[in-house]
């Protein structure tokens, strides 16, 4: 099986299949578990072809099947679902699950962040969105982004759209950034942005260290007051609806 493993392309699905289906029955009782055999498969294959040296343009990216495509026994799909495509200087990789698209449609509430400390060499940002499903929340992507513009942040909804059809979200949580709030509400037109508590108290605490208040915010009690009523703002729940005049009664 390793050799074979060195010798085709076959995916580990259909080698193990073809070394089963050669040994006798006694043979087979002694094979481990279809994960375990695929794993075998992965790691000799791994050794022979070894890590592709690292990018130096992220416009001439190349990623091999073997890394745009993630396997499991008895099945095979995409790992990269959106790419801007070599040349593109500005370029866009999304990563995720090709079988996402068979659900995408039921998710009604998203959530969007981003972070630059993971972020390989040649990309600004690690992007992330998290759908809520059914009381869980589960991740539908990972975008490498070269910037987090509003060009590049709706290039890569739309991208992420070209793969699932039928993403639709009528709730999208996410944080203070003016191009990404502009790229949501331009690309899903019926959803509700909702900026996100966490994000809202990071961006007033690092104003208060842009502005050389944090000592006082710490320190003064009747000072933190004032910031932390726009932060307590998050608590209050929205008005209700106006009473129908003459307490509902439809007057004909």
């Amino acid at each position: 099986m390793k050799l074979r493993a060195e010798e085709t392309k076959e995916t580990p699905a259909q080698l193990i299949n073809h070394v089963r289906s050669g040994a006798s029955a006694a043979v087979q009782m002694e094979f481990p578990s279809r994960r375990t055999l695929a794993k075998v498969v992965n790691r000799v294959r791994k050794a022979c072809a070894g890590a592709p040296a690292l990018p130096t343009d992220r416009s001439r990216i190349f990623i091999p099947d073997e890394y745009a495509y993630e396997s499991a026994p008895g099945h095979s799909e995409s790992f990269l679902i959106g790419d801007s495509g070599c040349g593109d200087e500005d370029r866009i990789l999304i990563f995720g699950r090709q079988s996402v698209a068979e659900w995408i449609g039921l998710v009604e509430k998203i959530y969007v962040d981003g972070t630059f400390s993971l972020s390989p060499e040649l990309f600004q940002q690690v992007f992330v969105v998290l759908a809520e499903r059914s009381g869980f929340v589960f991740p539908v992507c990972y975008a490498l982004l070269p910037n987090k513009s509003q060009a590049t942040h709706t290039r890569m909804i739309q991208l992420l759209r070209t793969a699932c059809p039928h993403f639709k979200p009528t709730k999208v949580s996410l944080d203070f950034g003016i191009g990404l709030i502009n790229a949501s509400r331009t690309t899903f037109l019926d959803a509700e942005t909702n900026g996100c508590l966490f994000h809202l108290v990071k961006d007033m605490k690092g104003k208060l260290m842009d502005l050389g208040l944090i000592k006082r915010y710490n320190q003064d009690a009747e000072f933190a007051l004032y910031p932390r009523m726009i932060q307590s703002v998050a608590f209050v729940p929205p008005p209700a609806p106006p009473s129908p005049p003459f307490g509902g009664i439809v007057l004909g």
